[in-house]
This record gives structure tokens, C-alpha cells and sequence, in this order.
């Protein structure tokens, strides 16, 4: 348990990230990829579908924007695709779910990552994940955000450096012994976008959306990507934590 006045601060970082007053748009790489940071992970990502305790990671990352002086965290919107039909019950990791939060966004301050800088040491951090099947009305998809905020003003960024965005673990809570089916069912993870953000009222950073124009995509089982569903607004994002 975190202490009151350090809580207090790290959910006050958090509404930073989600009340942000803008959303430009930045050029510039972002990346996804299984068991590492940017390319020094894996697009697709294999498993064997026989154990309950492994645990899958997966890693969003963006080339920081030139004059950026005070990051304090990331939003990383993600869309789960699968094949028509629907989302096979093993990635139904909603509450109530077959597999009710095997999904979670984690401290990328703890990771040991080496593709890319951490730019979470040093701080104590909030992660928080949402995870939505059946996104905007569409049974085979589901969305997936993930945030992290720093516990302080926030650190500078070197323009064009590669820094870990969010790192999500996947974990295989009833896998094995006919718990959920559909793990070794392809699908195809989509990045979206990332969100990368400064304290509230702070002077001289920019902030906003950070996109490349063909969306990285990671797959699971080999997985293949569709179109993904229209991207949602900051102030659809917000509403999902009022």
C-alpha cells in the first residue's frame, strides 16, 4: 500500500495524462513487440497452450519528439482483431470474463528491457488498464488501454530516442485442463496510437498523439490485422475513467 500523499500525487498525474486540453499530432516512429522494447522484440508471439502460470509481455515504444523536457507518463491504445465470429473466450479477460484479469498494465520501471530507455526509473509509478471486448459493437474485436504515470515532475526526453511507452502482461490464467478455449486461435494486436504527456500547467513541452501512418501491429499465433475500428477521441478515453 502506497502511502496517502503519494497516491494522491500519482492519481493527480494520472488525470494529467487524461485531461489533456489539445491532441497534436506528432511524426514519428512508435513500436510494438513481444518480449523486448521496439526492434529488439518479436512481431509474433507463440505459445504452447499447456500451462496456466506463464506470463506474456508485451511492449509499446515511441522515438521521442524534439523538445520535450517534462514526461511524466503514456497512454497506449491498443485493438485486440480476431477472426470473424467473435473473441475466441480466452481473450475475454474482461470482469465476469472466462479469464477476468489476466490482463494488466505493469511498472515499466521494474523491467529489465534493453532495446530501448526507461524513462520510469526513478519514480515510484500507477499503471492502470481498461480492457473493452465487443469494441464499438463489433463481436471479434476488443480494445485494450494502458497507462503509466510517473510519481513526479517528470524527466526530459532526447529527441529521436526510442523509450518504452507501456508494457502490458498477458498472463495464462486457464489455459490448460479445458479452462478457456481459443488460445492457440490466431489474432492480431494493433497499435493504435500513444499518448505520451507533461505535468498540467507546466511551460515550454508539447504533448499529444504520437502515430506513424501504417499502424505496427504484433500477432499472437500468427494472427493476421484488418482494418482496425476508428480511433477514439481523448475525450472518449477520459470517459472511461470519470
Amino acid at each position: 500500500m502506497l502511502p496517502g500523499g503519494l497516491t494522491k500525487t500519482l492519481l493527480v498525474l494520472v488525470a494529467a495524462l487524461l485531461n489533456l486540453a489539445a491532441e497534436p499530432s506528432f511524426a514519428g516512429d512508435v513500436h510494438l513487440a513481444w518480449d523486448e522494447c521496439g526492434r529488439a522484440g518479436q512481431p509474433d508471439h507463440a505459445f504452447a497452450c499447456n500451462a496456466d502460470a506463464t506470463v506474456h509481455v508485451l511492449v509499446s515504444s515511441f522515438n521521442a519528439p524534439p523538445g520535450f523536457q517534462h514526461f511524466v507518463g503514456a497512454t497506449t491504445e491498443l485493438e485486440v482483431v480476431a477472426n470473424p465470429g467473435g473473441l475466441p473466450s480466452w481473450w475475454h479477460v474482461e470482469s465476469g470474463g472466462c479469464r477476468s484479469g489476466a490482463v494488466s498494465s505493469e511498472d515499466a520501471a521494474a523491467t529489465g528491457f534493453t532495446g530501448c530507455a526507461n524513462p520510469y526509473q526513478g519514480s515510484q509509478n500507477l499503471s492502470l488498464v481498461h480492457y473493452e471486448p465487443g469494441y464499438q459493437g463489433n463481436p471479434s474485436r476488443a480494445r485494450i488501454i494502458a497507462d503509466l504515470a510517473r510519481s513526479d515532475d517528470g524527466v526530459s526526453l532526447s529527441a529521436g530516442t526510442e523509450y518504452q511507452a507501456n508494457v502490458i502482461q498477458i498472463r495464462s490464467t486457464r489455459t490448460s485442463g479445458g479452462g478457456c478455449g481459443g488460445c492457440s486461435d490466431g489474432v492480431a494486436i494493433v497499435l493504435l496510437r500513444v499518448y505520451v504527456a507533461h505535468p498540467a500547467g507546466s511551460a515550454g513541452d508539447d504533448y499529444g498523439e504520437l502515430t506513424e501512418s501504417a499502424a505496427p501491429y504484433g500477432t499472437w499465433m500468427g494472427g493476421t490485422a484488418s482494418a482496425p475500428q476508428r480511433k477514439s477521441t481523448w475525450g472518449g478515453l477520459k470517459s472511461l475513467y470519470r
